[in-house]
């Protein structure tokens, strides 16, 4: 699964249930495009020794991406895989194997790195607000306010989220069985092409 297939699964879980289909569609549609967009970038950026050319930038909507900060962060969110998309599933889910400790003032274990990966799942990575804000998560009496001193603050969510992404694969005993959801709508989309032969 990629990392647009993941921020797809996302959307519908946000949204999905909201009665927004159009607007879904038109997210996932732009992040086709910009999944297309990368892939040509990178292919014309590439040396013909297979090396690649560094600052590779793409231009979407008058607006400049760098192709290298998105791969960097699709390697990390793509281990969201192993984390179920069924909401109570997900829910239930945590990482099977120790974390290192963080030392921070408050109390964190592996329960609340689970629940913060779940975040990052469901709002995404950055959206420290309404990671915290999400009752469910039973966070927001683990994080100091922004302008406290003590740790965590929600700017040390961020550092601990891509080391629990970065190496969320050695600390799960069972790799994901996931069928990505980008491959699916391809599938369903080429069927719906193919002509109908006659017997």
């Amino acid at each position: 699964p990629s990392f647009f297939s993941v921020i797809s699964s996302g959307i519908n879980a946000e949204y999905g249930d909201a009665g927004m289909s159009a607007s879904v569609a038109e997210l996932e549609a732009l992040l086709d495009i910009m999944h297309t967009k990368c892939s040509e970038a990178e292919a014309y950026a590439t040396n013909i020794d297979g090396t690649q050319k560094k600052n590779t930038t793409i231009l979407l909507g008058g607006c400049s991406f760098s192709t290298n900060q998105i791969a960097q962060r699709e390697a990390l969110l793509n281990n969201l895989e192993h984390i179920p998309e069924k909401p109570k599933d997900r829910i239930a889910w945590r990482i099977d194997k120790n974390t290192k400790p963080t030392g921070w003032d408050l109390e964190w274990g592996l329960e609340e790195d689970s629940m913060l990966l779940i975040g990052v799942y469901e709002h995404g990575l950055g959206s420290w607000d309404k990671v915290i804000a999400d009752a469910k998560l039973n966070l927001s009496e683990k994080v100091f306010p922004a302008e406290g001193e003590g740790k965590p603050r929600p700017e040390h969510l961020q550092t601990r989220a891509e080391y629990l992404l970065k190496n969320l694969p050695k600390l799960m005993t069972k790799s994901p069985t996931k069928t990505p959801k980008k491959k699916e709508r391809r599938e369903r989309k080429k069927k719906k092409e193919e002509p109908v032969e006659d017997d």
